[in-house]
């Protein structure tokens, strides 16, 4: 018994391995040889020049889209004193804080030539002219309308190509775009603002404060 088991395990070991080599010799005589070195897998990326480098160069000098959204904080103070005339001397302190984004809606939702604008706004403090010197004109222009936290503009514009025209709808403080000096130098609203006739006859407001309009 024992010499019939060794000798069917030397023919199963024959019937097993006679085949695997000729398998082996029939892979090497019909196998194909492997492509060019500059198109296999492991081939340098030096050798292609079409290959992307891994930091490509960046220029500075680009040229860039404008940003879509423009955010904005301010911080303005004014202070004032009445030395002599007036009711009385005195002095007075105030304040006002806005903030907002104009939003191109061009480069952000390919509107043409309109914008979102959004500005809030918060006053503290006195008025020297009220406490103080007894006038009409404000000697501290950022005061007024009441000393609060507000919406001051919430709405979209849109510039007419070709005209000088720009056309608004939403919650603007209208007096604002009428005889305004932009680039005044004065605190005082008797050289840098526009008279109030212009709102208080037509209803219309002056910023900080504002309304739903077109």
């Amino acid at each position: 018994m024992h010499g019939s088991g060794t000798m069917m395990t030397k023919v199963l070991s024959a019937r097993i391995f006679y085949p695997a080599v000729a398998c082996l010799l029939t892979a090497c005589l019909f196998a194909k040889p492997l492509p060019a070195a500059s198109h296999s897998p492991f081939a340098s990326q030096e050798a292609d020049d079409t290959v992307a480098p891994a930091f490509p160069e960046i220029d500075s000098q680009r040229e860039r889209p404008a940003a879509t959204v423009d955010p904005f904080f301010n911080f303005v103070t004014e202070s004032a004193w009445n030395p002599i005339g007036g009711r009385k001397e005195g002095t007075a302190y105030n304040q006002q804080v806005d903030f907002g984004a104009n939003v191109d809606l061009d480069t952000l939702l390919g509107v043409p030539d309109t914008k979102f604008h959004l500005r809030l706004s918060d006053r503290v403090g006195q008025s020297l002219s009220l406490n103080a010197i007894g006038s009409d004109f404000s000697a501290q222009e950022i005061y007024g309308a009441g000393q609060t936290f507000r919406l001051s503009i919430m709405n979209v514009s849109h510039a007419f190509a070709g005209a000088p025209i720009v056309a608004k709808i939403g919650w603007s403080p209208l007096g604002s775009d009428f005889q305004t000096s932009d680039g005044c130098g004065f605190q005082i609203n008797f050289f840098c603002g526009h008279a109030n006739v212009l709102t208080k006859n037509s209803g219309a407001h002056n910023f900080p404060t504002g309304d739903w309009n077109v």
